[in-house]
């Protein structure tokens, strides 16, 4: 989200404004006092995100329009007896009683924004399952960008904007805003004003996601994308043989010979089920590797836990957390550590998010790209405090 807000130059605005409303209130418990009387069902407006960006904007935006009622009574409050306020207090809140008209840019562009987060929220939200693979996530990505489809020239059904729309002809059926929808190019990227019509400023917000999304897997990761169809769609010993080869090495599995006679003693236990659909990739790995032997099962397992950069750690400490409920008794502190390894220094997965942001940090020191350290964190205290047998 922060990539498609650098490319749309009025959300550069549109955020200062949001977050403006947010600040206003956080920060004077009497304001929130004055709100919740006049609003007693208000919603608390949340802090800055820590995670998931789409996700706290949803729920800031959310609020903001959920207690807008609210917020343009109490500040016409605030203008109707000034001599109870001090100045910078009253123009505050005319500037905010101008701004957040519902009928207004600001307004529509906040259920714009909300209906398209929600969308990055569904594949953060997917993409942080347990047993999700690299492939699985194109599926999730195909589906956002229908949901971007629908929103190319109309509301979203049952969105916001849909929402807001219905409010606005309810209150103000005479209304009869005129709309530019005429594109033009805007040339200053610091925007203070919308100069643009809504169908424009619309157009060009999806068409930043789905630029961004349909990039969201680079080259380095297209090879990866396709071993892991090929092996999972494989329907014949020697097929999953010839595909798997190439990769043995990168996988540290040098004994050939063993690898192609585990293949052949147990390729019928490794098959997936006819019931499960060929797209779900997910489920056929994770049932070819419960039917696989030693040194098939190394060299699978290194495709079960590849997943996007920004989320390795919390997928670290899900695992964790589910050897440590599922299998604890069998499963030795060595394999815990080493899976944590995985996790934590897979360089397979270090330039699989294309943000640019992300590849200029992940290209300032080479230690990035390095391979896994064994004795990292192996020998930390705190490492093996977290995984002692006493829990």
């Amino acid at each position: 989200m922060e990539d498609v807000m650098r490319l749309v130059p009025e959300l550069k605005i549109w955020l200062s404004n949001v977050t403006g409303v947010a600040t206003y209130y956080r920060t004077s418990g009497l304001r929130t006092k004055e709100l919740k009387t006049i609003k007693p069902d208000m919603r608390s407006f949340p802090p800055h995100h820590e995670v998931r960006f789409a996700q706290h904007l949803v729920q800031l935006c959310g609020a903001i329009l959920f207690n807008l009622d609210g917020c343009l009574k109490h500040w016409q409050k605030i203008c109707d007896a000034p001599r109870e306020y001090n100045t910078k207090e009253v123009s505050s809140a005319k500037g905010f009683l101008k701004l957040w008209q519902p009928t207004g840019v600001q307004a529509w562009l906040t259920a714009v924004m909300v209906d398209t987060c929600c969308i990055f929220r569904y594949i953060e939200k997917e993409a942080q399952k347990p047993g999700i693979i690299i492939p699985d996530i194109l599926k999730y990505r195909d589906t956002a960008l229908q949901k971007l489809d629908i929103m190319q020239t109309e509301p979203y059904p049952g969105g916001q904007e849909e929402l807001l729309t219905k409010k606005i002809a309810e209150l103000h059926p005479e209304n009869d805003e005129a709309v530019d929808n005429t594109p033009r190019r805007t040339h200053n990227t610091n925007v203070t004003t919308f100069r643009r019509g809504k169908q424009p400023i619309r157009q060009e917000v999806i068409d930043s996601s789905r630029n961004f999304l349909q990039t969201r897997l680079n080259e380095e990761q297209t090879e990866i994308v396709t071993t892991i169809i090929n092996l999972t769609s494989a329907k014949r010993a020697i097929e999953f043989i010839n595909i798997a080869l190439p990769q043995l090495e990168s996988s540290g599995i040098s004994d050939k010979q063993a690898f192609i006679d585990a293949v052949l003693e147990n390729f019928t236990e490794m098959l997936p089920d006819t019931h499960i659909p060929a797209r779900d990739y997910g489920v056929r790995l994770y049932q070819m590797l419960r039917g696989s032997k030693q040194p098939v099962t190394k060299f699978l397992s290194g495709f079960c836990v590849l997943c996007p950069h920004s989320m390795t750690v919390e997928r670290c400490v899900s695992t964790y957390n589910m050897l440590f409920s599922n299998l604890r008794m069998a499963t030795s502190e060595k394999t815990l550590n080493d899976r944590l390894l995985i996790h934590w220094n897979g360089v397979p997965t270090s330039q699989f998010d294309p943000s640019p942001m992300v590849q200029e940090f992940l290209q300032k020191k080479q230690r990035r790209m390095n391979l896994p350290n064994l004795s990292s964190y192996a020998e930390r205290d705190f490492v093996k405090k977290f995984f002692t047998s006493d829990c």
